[in-house]
């Protein structure tokens, strides 16, 4: 009998963790891939100079999600990386948590981000608390960073 609740279980968190589903298309995925890589790499100067194409990759991600935006990101060893090492950037990372916050703050609106949450947290294996507090108190910077400071 306990060994039939222990499937049970597993098959639960197996199917719940599936309901957090990746929408994004390959331009949309390799849009990420080109912000975050810039945003890591380049200097303050080539991203000055590089700023009207950064936007309109920008543009094509807005419809991303915030949190299908950080799974792919955390599940991606290079763009996980990319992303800690634009937090030690003074202006690259205020230009994307910027950006990020704005994003947040649209969808938390419609509580497209709570309604997620769970989800999330279940296919990175993060605290739902943990995470829940962040997203409660709007606090989209300390999300992202406690997101970068766990995997």
């Amino acid at each position: 009998m306990k060994s039939l609740f222990i499937l049970a279980l597993a098959s639960f968190n197996i199917t719940y963790a599936a309901h957090f589903k990746m929408t994004m298309t390959n331009r949309q995925e390799y849009c990420v891939e080109t912000i975050l890589h810039s945003l890591s790499e380049k200097s303050t100067g080539a991203l000055m100079f590089n700023a009207i194409q950064l936007r309109s990759l920008g543009k094509e991600i807005d419809p991303v999600p915030p949190l299908e935006f950080l799974y792919f990101v955390y599940k991606r060893d290079e763009l996980y990386t990319y992303l800690k090492n634009t937090q030690d950037r003074y202006f690259p990372w205020n230009a994307f948590i910027s950006g990020f916050r704005d994003k947040c703050n649209k969808e938390s609106v419609y509580s497209n981000i709570l309604t997620n949450l769970e989800a999330f947290a279940e296919s990175t294996n993060l605290s739902f608390e943990e995470l829940s507090i962040f997203v409660a108190n709007r606090d989209w910077r300390q999300l992202v960073m406690y997101i970068l400071s766990r995997r």
